[in-house]
């Protein structure tokens, strides 16, 4: 299939506001938002606990993105757990005794430091009003960003998340309560990006995604439910379109909702968007 860079210029009267919670930038990783920061598309608001690393993304990204040093959760008082490799420091205890049965997996997960800290919760955050775009990447405690956040995550279009199939933390929750927590604010299941494995001991050495069957973690996209769509401003779902075109190459999808526009509006993007494939030189 050629790409479609038609709708890649089509003109918004806002940016797309999309609100990074867990922002911290691995080495070598890019966002997934990141074609659209680049292309000044879209405005960030980021929470990450590392104040340091808010400090260092408020910088590298500039004005009028911002990152704020904050735990997003339900409101209450809990233990943050600073772990060796920074990004997997989380309100839950690491499960050492399950994730050594994996070869690797613990690695990083050792606890250097313990804090009290109150978490915030989305919906007492007015800067994140309306969001387009969520992506949460918060080391198991994914549904209490959404317990404390279920006004502002219903407003949303698209929803990036990790999740966990075996308990990497103590008592976290796990896919299957994450998923139904988002079917109930309107969303539905829409594709995996990409998903982590290791060979349990005394394996090692294997390809981790070769022959090694058990799912650990994954990152998942979610979606407003399609029948929902005729429900949604045009504004909104032309953003929602540019995301899955730009970030997930969701085409059928793409072309599904600049029809709905259409046969509102009167506009013919739908077409340009097919024309856009005919006319790209670009292998898929």
């Amino acid at each position: 299939m050629r790409r479609s860079r038609g709708i890649e210029g089509a003109r918004l009267g806002t940016p797309i506001r999309i609100v990074d919670i867990g922002a911290m930038h691995i080495e070598g990783d890019r966002p997934s938002y990141a074609s659209l920061l680049e292309a000044g598309a879209c405005e960030i608001v980021g929470f990450e606990p590392n104040e340091p690393e808010c400090t260092a993304l408020s910088e590298l990204h500039g004005k009028p993105n911002q990152f704020i040093p904050a735990v997003i959760g339900v409101g209450d008082v809990r233990e943050f757990r600073v772990c060796k490799m920074r990004s997997r420091s989380s309100v839950y205890e690491p499960n050492e005794p399950l994730c050594r049965l994996f070869n690797g997996f613990y690695e990083g997960s050792e606890v250097v430091e313990r804090t009290a800290v109150r978490t915030v919760r989305l919906d007492d955050v007015p800067l994140v009003r309306d969001p387009d775009f969520v992506k949460m990447d918060v080391q198991g405690a994914e549904l209490d960003v959404i317990r404390g956040g279920e006004s502002t995550l219903a407003d949303a279009l698209v929803i990036e998340t990790e999740v966990e199939f075996v308990e990497q933390y103590m008592g976290q929750p796990l896919f299957g309560e994450v998923d139904q927590a988002l079917r109930r604010l309107g969303f539905m299941f829409h594709t995996v990006l990409r998903y982590g494995s290791h060979p349990l001991e005394p394996v090692v050495g294997a390809d981790q995604y070769g022959g090694v069957r058990q799912w650990l973690w994954a990152d998942v996209v979610y979606v407003r439910d399609i029948l929902s769509l005729a429900s949604i401003r045009d504004e909104k779902l032309l953003k929602m379109a540019i995301l899955l075109h730009s970030l997930y190459e969701s085409y059928d999808l793409t072309f599904h909702i600049l029809n709905i526009i259409d046969e509102r509006s009167g506009t013919s993007m739908a077409s340009g968007y097919l024309s856009g494939f005919a006319g790209s030189g670009d292998d898929e």
